[in-house]
């Protein structure tokens, strides 16, 4: 597919390429560091799509919160994709909070299926996310 311009689709300031798509733009930066208040995890985001994904290895996360973050970060990086892709092949425009949403109800999705003990409602984890990402069976609606 031939494009006429090859700035980042969501804010138009850097030429698009997967570190600054996924990691790099404002817009999309500020998922990311509202997700590290979930885990309580205090790091700088690496560019490089792998380093971004390996370096929660090596933070305080770990077990099932460890687990989690990753199933978030396939979860907001696949939303991102999905969103970029719909602005390239649909003209959609840039909706940073139905991109959350949409990141947001992919990860529960995945956290209901993957772990037995994770039963919390959507709408109950999804405005309590932070002590959801965090739950191991303790909080109930």
């Amino acid at each position: 597919m031939q494009l006429d311009d090859y700035h980042c689709l969501f804010c138009s300031n850097h030429e698009e390429e997967a570190s600054y798509t996924f990691f790099g733009c404002q817009r999309i930066m500020s998922l990311w560091w509202e997700s590290l208040a979930w885990t309580e995890v205090v790091t700088v985001f690496l560019a490089s799509p792998r380093e971004h994904f390996l370096q929660h290895s090596y933070c305080k996360a770990s077990g099932i919160v460890q687990n989690r973050w990753w199933i978030w970060w396939a979860a907001l990086t696949w939303c991102i994709w999905n969103l970029r892709n719909r602005i390239v092949f649909s003209n959609e425009e840039f909706n940073g909070q139905k991109l959350r949403e949409d990141a947001i109800f992919l990860c529960w999705t995945r956290f209901r299926h993957l772990d037995n003990d994770f039963q919390l409602p959507f709408l109950f984890w999804a405005s309590n996310i932070k002590p959801g990402f965090l739950y191991r069976g303790g909080i109930r609606p």
